[in-house]
């Protein structure tokens, strides 16, 4: 099954690093039009356009997008009606995105014109995705909130897939004059899997442009991605852990059951995760090849 893995409005420059690195999903062309951005790609990966160049033709171009961060521009009371003209039809072999800002989460501040648009911006595209930056956003290690602002979406969403975007590099935000908050491979990684554990059907990565250790990180967390796809997108299982520290979720496929662990801190921490159906089998680590013992209890 079909992991994407994205990034948002690169140039064509920027096309080959990014393939290099494990990116399968092309958001937009940042530099050029849109229409010919299947063609620049040539197969090489896949690639959605703007909902305006809908008609663009060619290898791997898989549908649309809508206004980044719809949200942010609509009225409270807006109802499906008029947006309709912003609505393509749907159109057979294609799907569309939207990326919503994290406004809609229940512990993030609301627009200062609330949250009435959510419902009827769910309703519209095929797959539903947000961005929150906890480093250079929120100005501080908000990981926890990754995990559970995916899994409010992923509730939401009505069966529809989901996604999030993960900060990779500092942004054009007050929290990039604090070093201390400019992500690192380890919290791309940690982002990533949160996102993935919280329910996330597709992660990309934000800005498109990385510097190396990062980079070599997004190749590494996207090819066990790229690996563990179909478990990914399998049914969850039941899971937790007795600690807040660390987010915990699992998937069930073929009989083996997969379970994602994160620490959403920066210390070592101890945690007792419980996974219906574990009881009694051996954990191994992925690529660590070490086995973990199970209890009776799960």
């Amino acid at each position: 099954r079909f992991f994407p893995t994205a990034v948002w409005g690169a140039c064509s420059d920027g096309f080959g690093s990014n393939i290099d690195d494990g990116i399968n999903l092309f958001m937009g062309d940042g530099c050029k039009d849109d229409l010919e951005l299947p063609g620049r790609l040539d197969g090489r990966a896949y690639s959605i356009v703007d909902a305006e160049n809908i008609d663009a033709q060619g290898r791997g171009m898989i549908g649309w997008y809508y206004p980044d961060e719809w949200d942010a521009f609509l009225e409270n009371d807006v109802k499906r009606e008029d947006l309709q003209e912003s609505i393509v039809a749907p159109r057979a072999g294609r799907i569309s995105f939207l990326t919503l800002t994290n406004h809609f989460y229940s512990r993030a501040e609301p627009l200062p014109q609330g949250k009435g648009m959510y419902p009827v911006l769910f309703s519209i595209p095929d797959v539903i995705g947000f961005d929150l930056y906890p480093l250079q956003v929120w100005c501080r290690p908000a990981f926890g909130d990754v995990f559970d602002a995916q899994r409010e979406l992923h509730g939401a969403s009505g069966g529809k897939p989901t996604f999030q975007w993960i900060e990779v590099a500092p942004m054009e935000h007050p929290c990039k004059k604090h070093p201390t908050l400019n992500p690192t491979p380890a919290t791309v990684r940690a982002e990533t899997w949160l996102a993935v554990g919280g329910g996330a059907d597709a992660v990309g990565y934000f800005p498109n442009r990385w510097v190396d250790p990062i980079g070599d990180e997004i190749t590494r967390t996207n090819r066990e991605i790229k690996a563990l796809a179909p478990a990914l997108l399998a049914a969850e299982a039941t899971a937790g852990s007795d600690t807040d520290a660390v987010r915990v979720s699992a998937r069930t496929l073929n009989g083996a059951l997969y379970v994602i662990a994160v620490n959403t801190t920066q210390t070592t921490v101890q945690a007792k995760i419980s996974v219906e159906g574990i009881g009694g089998r051996a954990a191994t680590l992925l690529g660590g090849g070490t086995a973990i013992a199970a209890d009776e209890q799960g």
